[in-house]
C-alpha cells in the first residue's frame, strides 16, 4: 500500500469521524430542544388554560356580578397574567425576583388556598368541588412562586385524573415538616409506580391527555427545598400526593 492510499484512508476516517460526532451533537441538540418545548408547552399551558377560563366565566357572568366580586376576578385574571410572565422570563433564563430575593418564610396555609383560586375554573370545569382544610397557620421557609407552581401541578393532575370526584387539599405541621397533601378518588397508582410516576415524560395514563412532566417538576421543586413528595393510597380509593417541606422555626 502506497504512503497516498495510507494517508487517503486516515483522512477518509477522520472526515468520517468527525461526521459521527457532529451527527451525535446534532442529535443532542434536537433531543434538548424537544425537551425544552414539551416543558414550556406544560408550564404555559395551565396558567393560559386557567385565564382562559376565568375571562370567559367573567364575561358570562357579566353585569351580574357585583363591584366586590367583579374585582376579585379582575385580580385573579391580573395575578395569572403576572404568572404567565414569570414562567415565560423563567424559560427563557431570565432570573426573577425569588431566585433574588432568596427563600422566604411563608404560610403553606395561604399558597395552598391561592392555588385552588387559580386552579378554580380548571377545578370547576373537571367537576372536582375543592376542601381546603387548614386550620391554623403552617409557615415554613420556601420559594413561594415555584411552591405555588409545585401546588397547581398537583391540583391539574387531580382534576385530569379524578373529573367529577371531589379534591381535598389539607396543610399541616409533622414535626419539623410542613405537609400538604392533595387527596383525590381517581384511580389510584398501583404500587410498582408509585416512583416511577415522578420521573420525566412518564405518563400512566396518555389517554388523559398532557405530558409527563407535571410531577416531574413538583419532584424538582421539592428536591430544591430540601423537601420530598410521595404519592399514597387514599383510604376508600384515589391518591394522595403528600409535599413535605422544612417548616420554620418558630
Amino acid at each position: 500500500m502506497s504512503a497516498a492510499t495510507r494517508e487517503l484512508r486516515r483522512a477518509a476516517g477522520a472526515l468520517e469521524r468527525r461526521s459521527a460526532e457532529r451527527a451525535t451533537a446534532l442529535e443532542l441538540e434536537l433531543r434538548r430542544r424537544d425537551e425544552f418545548l414539551a416543558v414550556a408547552s406544560h408550564e404555559l399551558r395551565t396558567p393560559l388554560s386557567a385565564l382562559g377560563l376565568s375571562l370567559e366565566t367573567l364575561l358570562q357572568a357579566g353585569e351580574r356580578l357585583a363591584p366586590a366580586e367583579l374585582t376579585r376576578r379582575l385580580e385573579r385574571a391580573i395575578r395569572q397574567c403576572q404568572r404567565l410572565q414569570r414562567t415565560v422570563e423563567e424559560l427563557l433564563g431570565h432570573p426573577g425576583q425569588p431566585e433574588e430575593a432568596g427563600l422566604q418564610p411563608c404560610d403553606l396555609c395561604e399558597l395552598a388556598r391561592e392555588a385552588v383560586e387559580q386552579c378554580a375554573a380548571l377545578l370547576e370545569r373537571a367537576g372536582c368541588a375543592v376542601e381546603v382544610r387548614a386550620a391554623r397557620p403552617v409557615v415554613a421557609t420556601l420559594d413561594p412562586w415555584r411552591i405555588g407552581r409545585a401546588l397547581t401541578n398537583l391540583l391539574v393532575n387531580a382534576a385530569r385524573h379524578a373529573p367529577g370526584a371531589p379534591v381535598e387539599v389539607a396543610v399541616d405541621r409533622r414535626g419539623s415538616r410542613a405537609v400538604v397533601a392533595v387527596s383525590d378518588r381517581g384511580p389510584g397508582v398501583p404500587a410498582g409506580e408509585r416512583e416511577r410516576i415522578f420521573e420525566r415524560f412518564v405518563q400512566l395514563s396518555p389517554e388523559r391527555g398532557g405530558f409527563g412532566l407535571g410531577l416531574w417538576i413538583v419532584r424538582q421543586i421539592a428536591d430544591l427545598h430540601r423537601g420530598r413528595v410521595v404519592v399514597e393510597p387514599r383510604p376508600g380509593g384515589g391518591a394522595r400526593f403528600v409535599l413535605a417541606l422544612p417548616a420554620a422555626v418558630p
